[in-house]
């Protein structure tokens, strides 16, 4: 039994609501921080399917475990249960679907010391589980946003646009109170998130990243929000959040309004329409309502000066007036799109199929992608090795495929087909095969298309 304290250092918060094929997992990882002086509050939303016994056996074993029972299925209503309980210097949250590096909280509460700073955020791994065990794909925001600098987030809202996650941090107890920063407490558990972030965000003056992923964020559950069908709803709903915030917190021309329009509305919803059309729900009628609303909000945005050339990107110009026009052109616009990705893929597969060899080039994000997709479409047989320029992953497997230097394998990259799938290096990736006598109509240059692993 761990020793109770009147003042722990960091709490822990974890929302629940039906994982117990994860639970265990991630209270785990949360128990073996190296950091002990923790407060581990798991906030249940009356789980059925054992969840809540998982808890209630590690609260027996662990005195730093407390377990507390949400009257509302919302994790918004369950972390801020957590926030208002909290006896932590410090907050971090963790969803109960992923786990976390043994030493996270005790790495970040350093930084946050050493710096004296109102949150402290990591880099991340997004991952999915797959015959081979979980694959892992990296996540660098510090590098964008200035690792291990003090920055003040008020007054940098670009760097607002790099950083979407509340997890992979943790924030200052008296911080959030002293803001009264809250999560929005809509039903289900979907993007509340992005209003937190936002407010974290306009009312820190001290913060700073270190540039250690530390943090695993599970991609292939089946509570994720990504896969709800009423995402884009929950999605327009918490943007309403922001923009009320904003309304009261921010002038009318504000840079802060270009993150709104930019990146939280054009970002976050045409993100969700792919997904809508690719699982058939392009016809229901909760799409085309939620669509009249954004419309509206992209119209404003248009009025307002927000959405042009000046401010924002010419895509997101594009897709504003693209809608504004007309949302059946809209969804056209956008099964175009999805079709165009399947069509890709499917000549992609067709000729690792009817290839004698195939060589991925990219033992990285990319090419970990790559050969999921081609495992999705039982293809994979035809991968015979890796190739990548970086000596350190030489003699090392990706998938049971071993990984070799150009150099190497000459003889064998002249007689197969070679798939790049590196994007910052692709072009100088493919002068160099055909350098080494590779012929051009052997070279692919792969480009994920979000619809790998899915």
């Amino acid at each position: 039994m761990s020793k109770i304290l009147d003042r722990p250092l960091i709490t822990v918060i974890m929302p629940s609501y039906n994982v117990s094929n994860y639970i265990e997992e991630c209270l785990l990882s949360v128990i073996g921080q190296t950091l002990h002086e923790i407060e581990i509050l798991c906030i249940d939303a009356g789980s059925t399917d054992g969840t809540r016994e998982i808890i209630k056996k590690y609260e027996k074993i662990d005195n730093r475990i407390k377990l507390i029972d949400s009257e509302k299925k919302s994790v918004g209503y369950q972390e801020n249960i957590g926030i208002a309980s909290a006896k932590g210097e410090y907050i971090g949250f963790v969803e109960t679907d992923d786990y976390i590096c043994e030493d996270m909280y005790e790495k970040l509460y350093k930084h946050a010391k050493a710096l004296d700073v109102e949150f402290v955020k990591c880099d991340y791994f997004e991952f999915v589980t797959t015959d081979y065990g979980k694959c892992c794909f990296g996540h660098r925001i510090s590098k964008s946003i200035g690792a291990g600098e003090i920055i003040n987030p008020s007054v940098s809202p670009e760097k607002r646009v790099v950083d979407s996650t509340m997890w992979n941090g943790i924030y200052n107890t008296a911080f959030l109170r002293r803001k009264n920063i809250k999560l929005n407490e809509t039903p289900g558990a979907a993007y509340q998130d992005i209003g937190f972030v936002l407010q974290v965000y306009l009312n820190s003056e001290r913060a700073s990243y270190i540039n250690e992923s530390l943090y695993f964020y599970r991609k292939d559950s089946e509570n994720a929000s990504v896969i709800n069908p009423h995402g884009l709803l929950m999605i327009y709903r918490e943007l309403q959040y922001c923009k009320e915030y904003l309304k009261n917190y921010v002038s009318e021309d504000s840079w802060w309004w270009i993150v709104y329009y930019e990146r939280l509305l054009g970002g976050s919803v045409s993100s969700r329409i792919i997904r809508y059309l690719d699982n058939d729900d392009g016809k229901c009628d909760e799409l085309y309502s939620t669509l009249e609303l954004v419309r509206d909000e992209y119209i404003e945005g248009i009025e307002r000066g927000f959405i042009s050339a000046t401010y924002t990107s010419l895509n997101n110009v594009f897709i504003a007036n693209l809608l504004k026009d007309s949302i059946e052109i809209y969804l056209r616009y956008y099964d175009r799109i999805r079709i165009g990705k399947k069509n890709y893929i499917k000549d992609l597969v067709e000729k690792v199929i009817n290839s004698e060899n195939t060589i991925i080039f990219g033992a990285g994000n990319w090419g970990k992608l790559l050969y999921l997709l081609l495992k999705k479409n039982d293809a994979d047989s035809k991968v015979t090795m890796y190739l990548d320029n970086d000596e350190k992953k030489w003699g090392r497997e990706l998938f049971d495929k071993p990984i070799y230097s150009l150099e190497s394998k000459k003889n064998e990259s002249r007689k197969s087909l070679i798939i790049i799938a590196n994007g910052p290096s692709r072009f100088c990736i493919y002068r160099q095969l055909i350098s080494e006598g590779v012929s051009e109509k052997s070279i692919i240059l792969f480009q994920p298309t979000g619809l790998e692993i899915r």
